[in-house]
């Protein structure tokens, strides 16, 4: 059917004079986007139509109207291909992109719902997929580039400069969070993982899937189901020679989440309370102190899970002391019916 379709397209566009050959006609789906492909980088600029195209094929969900309008306008050379007169901030004009999805409307780019409601574009089916992979990402080098272009747009920062940033500056600067409302951008929470991984920044992957904030925004933005998938991609994409430890204490994380789904997906201010409840028996002993509100059990916990005890002090903070829950009517009853069972 896809055969059929392509070269019914291909044919209605042939006037009453041109002469067909029919050897020029591809014998394959592949084939025939390949041509209507070579086609199109004719009519509407080789480079224009690769920029498209490549970033909607690295995209993890796909891009919005507004994400590729933006990445195309970030791009100088082709504002300067395009639009030779314009002025140097001017953007480049959204009929450009107009024109091109028209040609490639349905089956080859679809519009659909991703995760977090938002309306992105993306390739109809994997063959499609597979020859634009093929035409415009055909190297290594091709490959990074448009990762590390995708990766800085949703950092809102060049990667050079990650390792000057903190996790505070990353959440600031990409305005995932900031300290007079919580604002989070779902779109960025979905991408950034495979851009991450695949420019090599998998120490600041693990920074946020071990940051407080960002899993609690993620899980109420998308839910927690797309959050163990970025473990899984994690733990898939990590190379050989990461300590062992490091790999360990992101299992552990990864097994206290997906046990506790169903509740913290349904509410998740509930994972704070979650994440104590589960590690407090073997990182924390029992005994509070008044400086901390629990003390080490040894140096060496201390060591061995360092990123969990991070985690775990910025679970507690945001948990109210028991001293402090209001004795509502209903708490002083569950009181009295103790104090009865013990005591008398």
């Amino acid at each position: 059917p896809f055969y059929v379709s392509l070269l019914l397209k291909d044919s209605i566009k042939w006037k009453s004079y041109s002469k067909v050959d029919q050897s020029e006609l591809s014998v394959s789906v592949a084939g025939m986007l390949h041509s209507i492909l070579a086609k199109l980088e004719l009519k509407y600029s080789k480079f224009f139509v690769t920029e498209c195209l490549s970033i909607i094929t690295v995209a993890r969900f796909g891009v919005t109207e507004c994400e590729l309008e933006d990445l195309l306008s970030s791009n100088l050379k082709l504002r300067q291909e395009l639009t030779p007169n314009s002025n140097q901030n001017q953007r480049i004009s959204p009929i450009f992109w107009a024109r091109l999805k028209l040609e490639l409307k349905f089956p080859f780019l679809v519009h659909i719902l991703a995760p977090g409601s938002y309306c992105v574009i993306r390739w109809g089916h994997s063959i499609f997929r597979n020859v634009a992979q093929q035409r415009y990402l055909s190297t290594p080098d091709k490959i990074m580039y448009y990762h590390k272009l995708l990766a800085e747009f949703h950092l809102n920062t060049k990667l050079k400069n990650l390792h000057k940033l903190d996790l505070k500056s990353i959440f600031h600067s990409n305005a995932i969070f900031t300290e007079e409302c919580d604002y989070f951008n779902p779109r960025n929470m979905l991408e950034l993982p495979l851009h991450l991984v695949e420019t090599g920044q998998t120490r600041v992957l693990i920074g946020l899937l071990t940051d407080l904030r960002w899993l609690m925004l993620k899980i109420e933005s998308v839910g927690v189901f797309e959050l163990l998938k970025d473990f899984a991609f994690l733990f898939d994409n990590l190379p050989s020679n990461k300590e062992s430890e490091l790999i360990g204490q992101l299992r552990i994380l990864k097994e206290v989440l997906q046990k506790s789904s169903n509740s913290i997906g349904r509410d998740p201010k509930s994972l704070p309370q979650k994440l104590t409840s589960h590690f407090m028996a073997f990182v924390f002993t029992s005994e509070p102190i008044k400086s901390s509100g629990y003390r080490l059990r040894n140096p060496k916990i201390d060591t061995k899970y360092a990123l969990l005890i991070g985690l775990l002090k910025s679970a507690q903070n945001l948990l109210a002391p028991p001293n402090l829950i209001p004795l509502s009517p209903s708490n002083e009853r569950v009181l009295q019916f103790v104090f009865l069972l013990f005591f008398n």
